[in-house]
């Protein structure tokens, strides 16, 4: 097994145990202690920019602020110098790493491995070009996602009425070191291998979501057929499936009556993401469709962004907002689950296009919802198998989303075990670099 791995596995045993006890990550010692180092001691800072003499079609890829989330590249633009953005001025060279310095804390940074040819980013970043023989980049570009640089950051825009920091302030940003680059480079080697595992679980949740997506097209429309079924598809209303909006409390609700309220902000593309704690008398007056498990909302204020739920009891007396459509299965017609996917198929959604057409405000009403058509096999038991094979796949992707965040919130940990010498990685023998100044 290789020993990232073993780290890896380690670090879920650690993340177990908590900060206190990290006894499954071993303290191994090897060689002095480590110091903290100023980043300008490590890396220049801006080492190039493009000068006002540069002629006006010298043409580059340019990387802005905009372009880059959490250190991965978004894209670029072509500019020529003549036309482009005056904050387009930074060289890169690859292994730069390029520290945000607007919005800092929102880690806008990238380590450029030369992702694209004669690039030059945004003054709104900070470039490091590391000295080789003290600072390995990686390492460098893991510290300022790590907890001692965010901690310094915070410190610098406190009271500030704009969240940006400059490149000075950059340069005298502390971060501890090991006494040699290898051990910063065993460091950073361990980071990029779970970087990498994380990479393809993104990569593998995008797969299974695309495959579901193509089974969608194909299971909903009657294209495919599952095996043991036959006869001929047809369109129905929804409100011959379900009803819309079967309960609501009245008016005379008592005013103590608690509940937990499901608002459109609560939800996104099938996922709970919270609910808020309301009394009838001071809940929000859109807070009064009642809730039965089984039920499907259907947001009905910006309904292409799809900020649907499958409703399965995830919060009990649940009562949600008047900008969903309740649809309650009729138990002989309509299978909540099959119901429920078609809110994200082409076909509802090309009803909502045209009657979002033109409109100022992009909302539907619950009459609206009703006089919809969803594409029906001709029995109950054919939607229910449908709706079990694309429930299947939402689990699978349910279990990849929970591993992905389980490894990152590991490498987290790990992160502050590494970056700050708590734990010390094993260094083949030999003569090294140190890390310190000269």
């Amino acid at each position: 097994m290789r020993p990232q791995v073993q780290l890896l596995e380690r670090g879920v045993q650690a993340e177990r145990i908590g900060h206190g006890g990290v006894v499954a990550l071993e303290r191994m010692r090897f060689g002095a202690e480590w110091t903290s180092r100023q980043i300008d001691s490590l890396a220049e800072v801006d080492p190039e920019n493009l000068p006002t003499s540069t002629d006006p079609l010298f043409v580059f890829n340019y990387i802005s602020l905009n372009n880059v989330d959490g250190g991965r590249l978004l894209g670029y633009t072509s500019e020529s110098f003549g036309t482009a953005p005056s904050r387009a001025r930074r060289v890169l060279r690859t292994d730069d790493v390029l520290m945000s310095t607007v919005r800092p804390a929102l880690q806008g940074h990238l380590l450029f491995s030369g992702q694209i040819p004669n690039a030059v980013c945004s003054t709104g970043f900070a470039v490091l070009r590391t000295n080789r023989h003290r600072c390995d980049p990686r390492f460098l570009f893991a510290h300022l996602f790590g907890d001692v640089v965010a901690a310094q950051v915070q410190g610098l825009l406190a009271g500030s009425n704009y969240p940006a920091i400059n490149s000075g302030d950059v340069g005298r940003l502390w971060v501890t070191c090991p006494p040699t680059v290898a051990e910063q480079r065993a460091i950073a080697a361990v980071l990029s291998d779970v970087d990498g595992l994380i990479g393809s679980l993104e990569t593998l949740i995008a797969k299974k979501r695309a495959i579901k997506r193509a089974a969608m097209q194909q299971l909903l429309t009657g294209r495919t057929r599952l095996p043991g079924f036959e006869g001929e598809w047809g369109t129905r209303r929804i409100d011959a499936l379900a009803t819309v909006d079967p309960e609501n409390l009245p008016s005379r609700t008592d005013p103590g009556f608690a509940f937990n309220y499901i608002s459109l902000d609560h939800v996104d593309a099938g996922r709970l993401l919270g609910s808020s704690r309301e009394s009838f008398a001071t809940a929000p007056s859109r807070a009064r469709r009642v809730l039965r498990i089984d039920d499907v909302l259907m947001s009905t204020v910006r309904p292409a962004l799809q900020g649907h739920l499958f409703y399965s009891g995830q919060v009990p007396n649940a009562i949600c907002s008047t900008g969903f459509a309740v649809l309650r299965a009729r138990g002989n017609e309509g299978d909540p689950r099959f119901l429920f996917a078609h809110l994200f198929g082409d076909f509802v959604a090309a009803q909502l296009q045209r009657l979002l057409a033109g409109s100022n405000y992009p909302a539907i009403n619950s009459g609206d919802v009703a006089r919809m058509g969803v594409t029906c096999p001709p029995t109950l038991a054919e939607q229910s198998a449908i709706a079990t094979v694309l429930s299947d796949m939402d689990a699978e992707i349910a279990a990849l989303e929970c591993r992905l965040d389980k490894t990152r919130s590991i490498k987290q940990g790990m992160m502050q075990q590494l970056l700050t010498g708590a734990v010390r990685l094993p260094i083949p023998d030999g003569p090294e670099e140190k890390t310190g100044g000269g």
